[in-house]
């Protein structure tokens, strides 16, 4: 006797099992019957590795149609080597997964380098081990990438290849010392920075940088991507260093150029809250109303009243601020 749950459409099924990870639909549904393992395998997986444990691993890839999986995300903080144990799985893997379209590899020891064409999402995070085979990967992928994120923009410095559909960049927060001395390279400046975005030839409309690295030069030129003033939509600035170059006028000569602008996330240590000043240099421009997130490094607040720096956007210009007490 089938129950009401086995009559359900295929549209809610696929509803239900979009809250439910790739082991609990293949734990509670494979081999029930006929008509669900046909509906499960036709359903767009998305399959997240991490925190999970080498028997569910085991569980998954057994179940799993490659061409059903559409993401794919591996980490080896709970389970080691899982990039390898997956390849033995899949030996033919540009050939089986012919739906792939992001894959994830953090913190991993290893990187699957020869990736089905249908990938247009790569994330590389803390793999710092393999940076040779993350840029030939990267490179291999140049035509079809649309969104890229990498942990150092160093890489992109051996890169000289052209980028024609990646609109979304976003380079990651680790120490740019530890790639400068796996690459040999030596620590450069921000105008060489820029160079390297330039050289991709992309159209990239979100764009998300982070610099930790306390010797850098050029930080006047920090926010200088007038190159990207025809396209960028969405800027993220993530900048942890203890530097007093950056000020509010400096920020809004870059950003007064950057006509297209949508969204800027700036996530700094120095103290850039003034609603009035935000309101007052938006009413001067011609540019699109801003979201602005400000998080401040507690030091910076402290003797501060926080009821005074809120009140200050009290008022028709709507920005998204969120305080946290510490970076």
């Amino acid at each position: 006797m089938s129950s009401r749950f086995e009559s359900f459409s295929i549209e809610i099924l696929y509803e239900i099992f979009d809250y439910l990870s790739s082991y609990d639909i293949f734990h509670a549904f494979i081999n029930l019957n006929h008509r669900l393992n046909n509906i499960i395998n036709s359903y767009p997986l998305k399959v997240d590795l991490r925190k999970i444990s080498r028997l569910k691993f085991d569980y998954i890839c057994y179940y799993l149609q490659p061409e059903q999986v559409i993401s794919l995300i591996f980490s080896d903080d709970d389970m080691g080597d899982q990039v390898i144990v997956f390849y033995r799985y899949f030996p033919h893997f540009k050939y089986q997964f012919i739906h792939l379209r992001s894959i994830k590899f953090i913190r991993t020891d290893d990187i699957l380098s020869d990736l089905p064409y249908s990938v247009s999402a790569l994330t590389f995070q803390g793999c710092i081990y393999v940076s040779q085979l993350i840029i030939n990967t990267i490179i291999k992928q140049a035509k079809s990438l649309t969104y890229l994120k990498v942990d150092c923009i160093h890489l992109l410095q051996l890169i000289d290849t052209k980028f024609p559909s990646l609109t979304c960049l976003n380079i990651g927060h680790v120490g740019i010392r530890i790639f400068c001395c796996l690459l040999k390279r030596n620590e450069s400046s921000f105008n060489d920075f820029h160079l390297w975005i330039k050289k991709l030839c992309s159209p990239i409309n979100h764009l998300t940088i982070s610099i930790e690295n306390q010797n850098l030069t050029d930080y006047y030129s920090i926010l200088n991507f007038d190159y990207l003033s025809h396209c960028l939509t969405d800027l993220t600035l993530i900048c942890l260093i203890n530097k007093t170059y950056f000020s509010l006028e400096l920020i809004q000569y870059y950003l007064i150029k950057l006509s297209n602008l949508k969204s800027l996330t700036i996530v700094i240590t120095l103290d850039l809250i003034d609603g009035k000043q935000w309101e007052e240099f938006l009413r001067k421009t011609q540019i699109v109303k801003f979201n602005f997130k400000f998080v401040l490094s507690k030091n910076v607040i402290s003797n501060q009243n926080q009821s005074t720096l809120l009140d200050s956007f009290q008022s028709s210009f709507q920005v998204i601020l969120y305080l946290f007490s510490k970076i």
